[in-house]
């Protein structure tokens, strides 16, 4: 990536900020130490260590592809890993790469817009620790600047800590779509913009690695005539999927879903044409070499038309599952012999008990099947006005299916003709994303974190701003990708 001419580096003087005032050049602190989520830190002990010698030569390099992130570098005498510490009220991040070299190049991500940020860069060697002054950074606007987001409910205590992952459409006039990560607080800390979305908004946006390194998947719905993306967190692409059909709704257009399996594949769907619409699933290598293929239509005696919207492989018990979303039914697909082994809703082969439960689910989406065995759905409810998330347990023996836990948004109820989403966090509460913002109901999108008693303890609200309205169609919790101290 090319860089943009150097920013003029501001001293926190005026900001009333620890500064250094013995004159040999070097921010008088520890650096080091903490909890790296994205690697090994080995620059210190827990309390880190203290500078020792002087950086005289950083350079600070705004990022063109993203707003909330710089390039900067600097060289040391002797060979040391690079690091770069920095917060809003002291140095509370940090980002690292643990390869020794004596000319640096790190990039630093994960900021707040139009926020000012203070900043230290560090290479700690054996005889020597390595720092710059304490410097500033001032983060720009991003693209979405009027959108209405806010958190409308958090609480620290329940809620599970990290970053949400989600697609962002700006929809009406000329609408975009972007992949967004939003903090606890609400406010966006890294995107990446797709352009225009020429009217699909299923694009399903989550974090895979690469050598080990984080990534962003751009998949699904993605516009026309462009490719499914890997971008690294600098904003470069570092690996381009199948291109995207020229039409909606035509042969090869990728739909809804694409992700990357636990074997480092990929698995997508993609609608054909045979006589009547249906969806393939399809999983594919890196190169783009095609493993696995399977249709409803194909390969089974279904003679209707057939929307998919979600798919995911078990590899450890040789099974695909497939949400179909005009049956309302989800499917559970033997990968060696090819056969449906069941399928679960209206039609279906588990009766619900106790039979005067809810009826079944309509017009579902994302439906998952959890560590325990459960099957969790976001149920739309088209033809039952009042959307909902349902965990069904299921028993393969008897063939029964319950109801073990719902939620509807209790006092906030929730309708989304479509799109959805719900994940299960690994701290027991459930991730919902409420599909778009609906102008026929006035529902607004949001992205829910409820806990299972059904408390709210997070709430992402996304509020219409006229000339648009704005929407995420499927949101994932991750950790935060800093280190922290």
């Amino acid at each position: 990536m090319k860089s943009v001419p150097i920013l003029v580096i501001m001293a926190l003087l005026a900001m009333g900020c620890p500064t250094d005032d013995s004159g040999d050049g070097f921010y008088h602190g520890r650096v080091g130490g903490g909890d790296d989520d994205a690697g090994d830190d080995d620059a210190g002990d827990d309390d880190g260590v203290w500078c020792t010698a002087p950086i005289t030569d950083l350079q600070i390099h705004a990022n063109p592809e993203n707003e909330l992130g710089f390039w900067a570098s600097w060289t040391t005498p002797v060979p040391a890993p690079s690091r770069v510490e920095f917060g809003q009220d002291g140095l509370r991040f940090f980002v690292q790469d643990d390869k020794e070299d004596t000319d640096h190049r790190i990039f630093v991500y994960g900021m707040k817009p139009e926020t000012n940020f203070q900043l230290v860069a560090a290479s700690v060697a054996k005889d020597d620790v390595y720092c710059s002054e304490l410097e500033q950074f001032g983060t720009g606007a991003v693209p979405f600047a009027d959108a209405d987001v806010r958190v409308t409910a958090y609480d620290e205590e329940r809620a599970l800590s990290g970053w949400t992952l989600a697609n962002f459409l700006q929809i009406g006039g000329d609408t975009r779509v972007y992949a967004v990560i939003w903090d606890m607080d609400g406010d966006p800390v890294w995107y990446y913009e797709l352009g225009f979305s020429d009217g699909r908004g299923d694009q399903e946006v989550s974090l895979a690695y690469e050598g080990g390194e984080p990534r962003i998947l751009i998949g699904g719905g993605v516009p026309s005539g462009t490719s499914v993306l890997e971008v690294a967190l600098d904003g470069s692409i570092t690996w381009e999927g199948p291109v995207q059909a020229d039409y909606i709704g035509v042969k090869d257009d990728m739909h809804h879903c694409f992700h990357q399996t636990t074997n480092g594949t990929y698995i997508y769907l993609l609608h054909q044409f045979d006589g009547s619409g249906y969806s393939d699933i399809r999983e594919i290598d890196r190169d783009q070499n095609l493993i696995w293929k399977w249709s409803l239509f194909q390969d089974t005696e279904w003679d209707f038309l057939d929307y998919g919207n979600y798919t995911d492989v078990d590899y450890g018990n040789d099974v695909v599952y497939y949400n179909e979303n005009i049956s309302h039914n989800f499917y559970k697909v033997d990968r060696t012999s090819r056969e449906v082994v069941w399928q679960l809703g209206p039609g279906g082969d588990f009766e619900i008990i106790p039979p005067e439960a809810e009826p079944w689910t309509e017009f579902t989406h994302a439906a998952k099947v959890l560590e325990n065995g459960h099957v969790l759905i976001y149920d739309n409810g088209k033809a039952n006005p009042g959307s909902r998330v349902y965990e069904w347990e299921l028993d393969e023996s008897a063939m029964t299916a319950k109801v073990v836990w719902e939620f509807d948004g209790g006092e906030t109820p929730f309708y989304n003709t479509a799109w959805g989403d719900a994940d299960r966090l690994e701290n027991g509460n459930t991730l919902i994303t409420a599909g778009y913002q609906d102008q026929a109901t006035g529902y607004q999108s949001r992205i829910i974190e409820a806990a299972p008693d059904g408390t709210i303890v997070w709430q992402l609200s996304v509020q219409e701003v006229d000339p648009f309205y704005l929407g995420s169609y499927m949101a994932e919790r991750i950790p935060v990708l800093l280190g922290q101290k």
